[in-house]
């Protein structure tokens, strides 16, 4: 994984659900980075209310051709691949996936610049999850849930969660 500095230029792409929306927060509020979400339209003012510098609507521009550079570009939804995003790379900077398989071209630059491509897993050890913990207790980074379902509609939430349009997290409260 790549740990941004307090400084660093960071881009989230997907910064509305569940995973970016505690990147966004993580990235700004947590190391001091600065932090650029990308999103769709309805998503925008949230993104900045949850503490993004800047947000690009992916709908009316396209922030690989952008000027910017990115010392981290955290891709959670699997739209794009480093091939179109190094241009916006730093010299140094590091692309992250979660979802490395999406595109046979991300393969191939997971072999060839492993040093600049990096998928990751979360890391659900004890010791995260009380830093998370921590860090929701100090203010720093607050849960964006979307909707919360009962666990007798688990079908509906997942049906809700597939369209790709949830803010934050999809929840199954279980009574």
């Amino acid at each position: 994984m790549a740990t941004p500095k307090k400084g660093d230029k960071v881009l989230i792409i997907g910064a509305s659900g569940g995973i970016g929306t505690f990147a966004v927060q993580m990235a700004k509020n947590v190391y001091g980075a600065e932090v650029t979400g990308v999103c769709g339209p309805s998503n925008v003012n949230m993104v900045k209310e949850i503490g993004a510098d800047y947000v690009i609507d992916y709908s009316k521009e396209d922030y690989t051709k952008h000027d910017n550079k990115y010392d981290i570009i955290l891709d959670v939804v699997a739209v794009k691949n480093l091939s179109k995003c190094k241009r916006i790379l730093t010299s140094e900077g590091v692309y992250l996936s979660n979802n490395p398989i999406s595109s046979p071209r991300n393969i191939y630059h997971m072999m060839t610049n492993n040093k600049r491509f990096k998928s990751w897993n979360a890391d659900e050890s004890a010791t995260a999850m009380n830093t998370l913990r921590e860090w929701i207790e100090e203010g720093k980074v607050k849960p964006i849930i979307d909707k919360v379902f009962p666990l007798s509609e688990t079908a509906e939430a997942h049906a809700h969660y597939e369209t790709g349009r949830a803010k934050g997290r999809v929840v199954i409260s279980i009574e």
